[in-house]
């Protein structure tokens, strides 16, 4: 019984002796002393609003950066692009830190990493006065750091969620979030792109019947083929790349030259506009070694990096947005077509029906499976490609749509090479059609 007595009082003595080095550490690291007291309660050090700082610069581990308040709104010097949310947040952490004394006064700074802080704190007031604080080493106390605040030969701890913030690196805080138009009100869309023709197309305005205000249907052609109809999925599909583009990166800010990225002479630049008139700009130059490529956003100064597929999926040829039917109308807008061809002229006449529609080619009725084939040969008819030169010769056959607006469509084929005819819509011709389209028709009248 006196052998387990004296157990116990020897592991109490030990605890008392292990709890009694603990405090004596905390207080300062490897060397006790009578004269320092602790204070476990925590402490404001900034007695201060926010509004009554001009500048916060902070030296760190990473770099060392200058915050100023500019009307309330505190921006980073030389780093525009920087998360506004993120320096408030440091900002606030700072005017508003809170510590834990535990030593009213210290004999060696190099005993708590304060002779070489890891980062200091200095504020500069309104008024021209200013607070430095001093950042040291891990303490310790799980989760602390040392602390002192100049003026001031108290030394203090402070939790790392305080060391963390002071040691932000706002390099990884740069904010890359595009001030993206309403692409669902798209008014104007505009792409130069190298190699490849300009582009521009603008909104079409239609009524809403839901409650009559007038919204945009769709997207009309200026150039570089004005008046030609556009593919709407083609158009949509554009406007969502756009709406899906997202920069990846801060390259540099406050760029004087342009050049070296490859901005001066841009490989895509495109300028989109919606019904509020907001306006987005993106222009993009050379690539780096892994294929981004170099992105300049509304003539600003910073260059970013964007991957490059999103890049290239704004890229797209006029022609991919161009619906290829040669002339688009509706059946029940049609009074007739008439076709002329090797000297002969042909008149199809379309008749609608509760069952149907009739056809008759020169007064001749036609049986419907003939009638519809021919006009669906007419109809059907779709472009291959631009026009790679100016050549066009004879004309092969000549289509004329007789619309119950009192308006006509002519269409002509004219020679151009072995392979294509040369298509005028109304004298008008941008692209080429295969000769085998008026072959088929040939074929149907005979």
């Amino acid at each position: 019984m006196i052998k387990v007595k004296n157990i116990i009082i020897a592991s109490a003595v030990l605890v008392l002796l292990v709890a009694t080095l603990i405090i004596i550490q905390f207080v300062k690291p490897g060397v006790a002393s009578s004269n320092n007291s602790t204070d476990t309660q925590s402490t404001k050090l900034f007695d201060h609003a926010e509004t009554d700082c001009k500048t916060i610069t902070i030296k760190n581990i990473n770099n060392e950066y200058v915050i100023n308040n500019v009307d309330g709104t505190w921006e980073i010097q030389g780093m525009a692009t920087v998360s506004k949310d993120a320096i408030s947040t440091v900002i606030s952490d700072i005017v508003n830190i809170s510590a834990t004394k535990i030593a009213d006064s210290l004999e060696n700074l190099s005993d708590y990493g304060l002779d070489n802080p890891q980062a200091t704190v200095t504020i500069l007031l309104n008024d021209g006065s200013t607070s430095t604080f001093l950042l040291g080493n891990a303490a310790p106390i799980s989760n602390t750091f040392y602390l002192k605040k100049d003026g001031d030969n108290s030394i203090y701890t402070v939790y790392s969620g305080i060391e963390s913030s002071i040691n932000t690196k706002f390099e990884d805080k740069r904010d890359t979030s595009i001030d993206m138009v309403a692409t669902d009100k798209i008014t104007l869309i505009s792409l130069k792109q190298e190699g490849k023709k300009e582009i521009l197309l603008r909104g079409v305005f239609g009524d809403n019947s839901t409650n009559a205000t007038s919204v945009i249907t769709g997207m009309s052609m200026d150039q570089p083929y004005p008046g030609i109809q556009l593919d709407p999925s083609k158009t949509d599909g554009l406007i969502n790349n756009i709406s899906a583009f997202t920069l990846n990166e801060v390259v540099e800010e406050n760029v004087s030259d342009f050049s070296k990225y490859g901005l001066d002479k841009p490989k895509l630049e495109l300028m989109v506009m919606d019904s509020n008139n907001k306006a987005l700009k993106v222009t993009a130059g050379n690539q780096d070694e892994n294929g981004q490529y170099y992105v300049r956003v509304n003539d600003g100064k910073t260059v970013y990096k964007a991957f490059k597929q999103l890049v290239e999926n704004i890229s797209i040829n006029p022609y991919d947005l161009v619906n290829k039917i040669v002339y688009s109308v509706n059946i029940d807008d049609i009074n007739d077509i008439k076709i002329e061809n090797g000297g002969n002229t042909y008149t199809l006449k379309i008749t609608k029906q509760d069952s149907g529609y009739k056809y008759a080619l020169n007064d001749n009725e036609l049986d419907d499976t003939k009638g519809n084939a021919l006009y669906q040969a007419i109809a059907s008819m779709v472009t291959d490609g631009e026009c790679a030169n100016d050549v066009s010769l004879n004309t092969v056959m000549k289509i004329t749509y007789d619309l119950k607006n009192g308006t006509q469509t002519v269409i002509e084929f004219k020679e151009y090479d072995d392979n294509f005819y040369r298509v005028y819509v109304n004298g008008v011709s941008y692209f080429v059609s295969s000769k085998d389209y008026i072959k088929n028709i040939v074929n149907k009248l005979s």
